[in-house]
């Protein structure tokens, strides 16, 4: 049960940073990690695209 919490949170990272740097397009970003999330790649580009945001 740990560990399926364990990685919930890190399937869902990508969005949780988005969300907290208030992201302009968070929506997006939410999309496609859930979409794509559950390749490795789809979660890279959801992860870098959410980091890449100007504060």
């Amino acid at each position: 049960m740990v560990i399926m919490g364990i990685a919930i949170v890190i399937y869902f990272a990508p969005t949780f940073i988005a969300v907290e740097r208030r992201h302009h397009q968070m929506w997006a970003i939410v999309a496609t990690n859930i979409i794509f999330g559950w390749t490795f790649i789809g979660w890279g580009l959801a992860m870098i695209w959410a980091v890449s945001a100007k504060r």
